[in-house]
């Protein structure tokens, strides 16, 4: 189940349970400015002792509960929703063997067309995005990427994502695919390196890129290049 499956049915979990709660344990009264007070007096004296009384009491229940409880759902997702996307201890728990979201720094090729690459994951309930940027040894940005659809099987241990890159040297851009095969020291646990390649479509040429997790926040593209640099 995703991530996003499993908040949504905490969620409803979570409106269900209060919805029992209020329901059998909670009277609710209601009150009506005293202008109005004979009008809701008319009005409740007509529908008790009709002959609809019941059907009526029953479905004014039954919508009160359906538009307290959609009120109730829409509250607390806006609510958790926000604590996730905010708290990172959080996520990484939920995640566990799927949390990626962090800064990873990696390295290709030999001198002097050596590069060191910097990608920024970034995890929230709508998905995995991967920011990634190539520098020159002489410090210099040679590309940048944005993913466009990313994959990770955390039972197989592989990453997928296809991917918009552009060149520093070319007037257009071009798209590609990354595939990763992570590190971990158990399939419980989060991957802490990768190694793999990517592979621009126009002309289907591969190139094998290492990366290591630097850390699990976005740092900086000037510390993370330094770091690439000295650990690679």
């Amino acid at each position: 189940m995703s991530v996003s499956n499993r908040f949504h049915l905490t969620v409803v979990s979570a409106t269900i349970g209060v919805a029992v709660f209020v329901s059998t344990y909670v009277t609710v009264s209601a009150s009506v400015p005293p202008s109005l007070a004979p009008l809701a007096k008319a009005i409740n004296d007509f529908v008790g002792s009709g002959p609809f009384a019941s059907l009526v009491a029953t479905t004014t229940k039954a919508l009160a509960a359906l538009v307290g409880s959609a009120a109730f759902y829409q509250l607390l997702a806006t609510v958790l929703r926000w604590v996730f996307e905010h708290i990172r201890f959080l996520r990484k728990f939920v995640y566990g063997s799927e949390f990626l979201e962090g800064t990873w720094i990696g390295a290709y090729g030999t001198t002097p067309d050596r590069r060191y690459t910097v990608e920024h994951f970034e995890e929230t309930l709508d998905g995995v995005t991967v920011r990634g940027y190539a520098f020159t040894e002489a410090g210099a940005l040679d590309a940048s990427w944005n993913s466009n659809a990313v994959l990770f099987d955390s039972t197989a241990g592989t990453l997928t994502y296809s991917y918009n890159c552009d060149l520093t040297a070319s007037k257009t851009s071009h798209q590609g695919i990354a595939v990763f095969n992570v590190e971990r020291d158990s399939t419980r646990s989060a991957p802490r390196a990768m190694i793999g390649y990517s592979a621009d479509l126009f002309d289907g040429s591969r190139t094998t890129n290492a990366e290591a997790k630097l850390s699990d926040k976005q740092i900086s593209l000037v510390d993370a290049q330094a770091a690439a640099r000295e650990r690679f």
